[in-house]
């Protein structure tokens, strides 16, 4: 079975200069603005999905140390 992809529109406003950046980046790409822009997102969404997870360790691992620090110092001796 092939899935096919969903796509929905979306209207912005961009700078004009981010606009002219991409159309010329399209052209030398020989690539559709629209490809470069969903390409783009999903970049931005993957890095911020990326950060939150790497908090959310973080967060973990304070934890941890709150809660067990005296027991870390013993192993480390």
């Amino acid at each position: 079975m092939m899935s096919v992809a969903v796509q929905d529109n979306l209207s912005a406003q961009l700078s004009a200069n981010v606009l002219a950046s991409i159309q010329q980046l399209a052209a030398i790409e020989g690539r559709e603005v629209q490809a470069l822009l969903d390409e783009a997102l999903q970049e931005y969404i993957d890095r911020k999905t990326k950060t939150q997870v790497s908090q959310q360790v973080l967060n973990a691992f304070a934890d941890s140390v709150a809660e067990f620090d005296s027991l870390y110092t013993e192993l480390a001796k």
